[in-house]
């Protein structure tokens, strides 16, 4: 697959897709596709490693989000909470953009988690293009 062809068609069918989607849809979306991408990037469709998988990816987003996996469980508490629960499984702040300079889209700040799915959409995009070129 060309690299283009691969992370164009992606981010076409993100954003044609999300034009009436609700924010809590978006970040479940968001999560599932940072798992599928770790799928891709490991090689391994099998069942029993959507951890595994979907933190080798999250990782790669920078090395805020590289740090937040070594303080939380952000597969069970945000990916397995939206999509078993519809929510996240910890108090968390849900916002679209911000105006804070943020090293990662995802955080917590000593008391709460937040999400900023702006934040972290640019950075699952530059991470999937990478994704993307080495995948060629």
């Amino acid at each position: 697959m060309h690299r283009k062809s691969c992370s164009a068609r992606f981010f076409f069918a993100w954003r044609e897709y999300l034009a009436g989607v609700g924010t809590s849809w978006r970040l479940y979306l968001l999560l599932a596709y940072t798992e599928y991408a770790g799928r891709l990037k490991m090689n391994d469709f099998s069942d029993g490693n959507s951890r595994k998988n979907f933190d080798e990816f999250f990782a790669d987003l920078g090395a805020g989000y590289k740090q937040l996996l070594t303080q939380h469980k952000i597969y069970k508490i945000f990916r397995c909470g939206l999509a078993h629960e519809y929510y996240v499984k910890k108090d968390c702040t849900i916002y679209m953009r911000s105006s804070k300079p943020l090293t990662a889209g995802i955080g917590h700040d000593g008391k709460n988690f937040f999400f900023v799915v702006e934040k972290y959409y640019e950075d699952f995009k530059i991470a999937f293009e990478a994704l993307c070129t080495k995948l060629v």
